[in-house]
């Protein structure tokens, strides 16, 4: 099965529209560009800080654990759908909205967060100097972080061509290559990240 789809550039199309939502939404709602910088705080911030404590390899794992989460809820979520034993069993057109619905819920909500919130943050408290900054440290593993983690969301979208003339669990099976492929760019850009561009 191709990876780069049909299904991948849906799945880009919502996380670039939850890029600029979050660009707008941090810099007209106050609240929410509070929420958002407690929310960088917490989330990556303070671990960073634990993690660099213990050494290099120790930050490489934690960014590469953080960044696989959704990888792994990609594959996960599609092979719980399909072990599930449904009374009464879904239509093909619920199955597939079901799985359309992740991919593209998980992309807005992955560019609003993690690209548009942040750096409508950044450019809110810290103007041009902050952006840079977060441009400097980030043009190479950033680009490359998205593109793996974003071809695995797209994953359950992907799978919807094949619901109804194969077993969901061994479609999801079948692209196995593809999370070892998004798993290995993880940790090859986490190294990138730690190692090249510190």
């Amino acid at each position: 099965m191709k990876f780069i789809d049909r299904a991948f550039a849906i799945t880009v199309a919502a996380f670039a529209l939850g890029s600029v939502t979050g660009v707008l939404a941090v810099s007209t709602v106050p609240a929410l560009n509070t929420f958002v910088g407690t929310l960088l705080t917490v989330r990556l911030l303070g671990p960073v800080r634990e993690a660099s404590m213990f050494g290099s390899i120790a930050l490489v794992l934690l960014i590469f654990g953080n960044n696989s989460i959704t990888v792994f809820l990609s594959f996960l979520y599609p092979f719980i759908l399909g072990k599930v034993r449904w009374t009464p069993a879904p239509s093909l057109g619920t199955m597939n909205r079901l799985l359309a619905w992740f991919s593209g819920l998980a992309a807005f909500l992955i560019g609003f967060f993690d690209l548009g919130a942040t750096l409508g943050w950044a450019w809110e408290n810290g103007g041009r100097l902050w952006i840079y900054r977060l441009l400097a440290t980030s043009w190479l593993h950033g680009p490359l972080e998205f593109l793996f983690v974003l071809l695995a969301v797209a994953e359950p979208l992907r799978l919807t061509k094949t619901t109804g003339r194969i077993d969901l669990v061994d479609a999801v099976k079948e692209d196995w290559k593809l999370l070892c492929i998004c798993l290995v760019g993880l940790l090859a850009s986490a190294i990138v990240e730690v190692f090249v561009l510190a």
